[in-house]
């Protein structure tokens, strides 16, 4: 869990300064986790609403990306049941061209447009302190598309976090005691951070402070699977409901089309959690709207699981040291009893067996109570998932 997230733009004319009015993109961030394939996935839909001054577009993220990691949705898009479900409307399919089509939804018509190989290139960024970064520049030519389009552009694609990219958005805290806990719980922390400038690398700062878009809604989706128990959370839904398998599965089979059974593995299993944010409306007549800055989304899961083979081993262990304790204190004994004397070494590994079973009981008593204490709910002053709305 790193760094942060870093859309801008480069205006027509270029120059220092960056015309007034910017852009203004609506944004769609969807980050799937739990899935079979052991990746996780930031599907990030841009709609351009306003779009004169777009010359370039870029997106830089926290991680090491190669152009095979990114993945053009706006195919998966093209049926029906799947539109429905993204733009959460009614959407039908209008006319299309040469990479684009159009969709009609509450009578607006909007343009969703392909994002193929040749309009995107990479650049690599190393920081000292943020590590590992790439800056992904959306040409000219799927810019000039969207800009002479005359109506909102929409543009959809996929990063898939592989390897070491995988953690960019999450890390786990797994507990201390975890081998002396029939079900040890793990806690995992997922924090989305978009624009947030303390977490940048100086130059995606400099660059993100110059061409900044004009952001006017956020929809941030965080998709998990059931048996993730949501602990905590940044601030309340927008709406949490559970995976509606008849909308999704085309966009989910899109995922990994080689695996035909990933939607019996997944779609019903999955909980959608939805949060929004809208720029602030003018604070008085003939004032502008004031756009969203930065954005960060945090909540913590909870998961457990059985610790039977480490029970299955102690049993064992405990089995063969009470074999070899009977073995070494009765033959002792029976010499003592007959009044011979006892070999010393057989007197010492009986000593020392004696010794080490006493630190192993020791161990377990001290360890068995924190243990306990440990595995009960614990307080935090972050909101919980069944806190009140308090909007103070």
């Amino acid at each position: 869990m790193k760094g942060t997230l870093a859309l801008w733009y480069e205006p027509l004319g270029g120059g220092v300064e960056v015309p007034e009015p910017r852009p203004k993109v609506e944004l769609h961030l969807n980050l799937w986790r739990d899935l079979p394939s052991d990746t996780n996935f930031l599907d990030i839909g841009i709609m351009f609403d306003s779009q004169e001054q777009l010359k370039r577009f870029y997106l830089y993220i926290p991680a090491r990306i190669s152009v095979g990691h990114i993945v053009n949705l706006s195919g998966v898009l093209k049926s029906g049941a799947t539109l429905n479900a993204v733009f959460n409307d009614v959407v039908q399919r209008g006319i299309s061209g040469d990479g684009w089509y159009d969709i009609n939804r509450s009578g607006v018509v909007d343009r969703v447009f392909e994002i193929e190989r040749r309009h995107i290139s990479l650049e690599r960024d190393r920081d000292p302190v943020f590590g590992d970064g790439t800056v992904i520049t959306f040409d000219e030519k799927i810019s000039k598309s969207i800009r002479e389009a005359g109506k909102r552009g929409y543009v959809r694609f996929r990063v898939r976090l592989e390897g070491a990219a995988a953690t960019t958005f999450s890390s786990d805290l797994a507990a201390r005691d975890r081998a002396f806990a029939s079900s040890p719980a793990r806690l995992e922390l997922t924090e989305f951070r978009l624009n947030e400038r303390r977490s940048f690398p100086r130059t995606i700062s400099e660059a993100a402070d110059r061409g900044g878009f004009h952001i006017t809604t956020i929809h941030y989706f965080l998709i998990r699977d059931l048996e993730h128990e949501l602990v905590m959370q940044h601030a309340p839904f927008e709406k949490v409901r559970r995976l509606e398998a008849p909308l999704w599965s085309e966009y989910v089979a899109g995922i990994d089309p080689q695996d035909p059974k990933l939607i019996e593995k997944v779609a019903d299993r999955l909980v959608i959690y939805h949060w929004k944010v809208k720029e602030k409306p003018p604070a008085k007549p003939g004032d502008a709207a004031k756009p969203i800055e930065d954005f960060v989304a945090f909540a913590s899961f909870r998961t457990t699981s059985t610790s039977l083979l480490f029970y299955a081993f102690v049993i064992v262990l405990l089995g063969a040291c009470g074999s070899l304790l009977a073995a070494f204190v009765t033959q002792p004994l029976a010499e003592w009893l007959a009044l011979e004397p006892a070999k010393p070494r057989t007197v010492l590994a009986s000593l020392l067996l004696l010794v080490l079973l006493f630190v192993l009981i020791t161990a377990i008593a001290y360890l068995a109570p924190q243990a306990g204490a440990r595995n009960r709910p614990f307080k935090s002053s972050f909101k919980r998932a069944d806190s009140p709305r308090n909007d103070v």
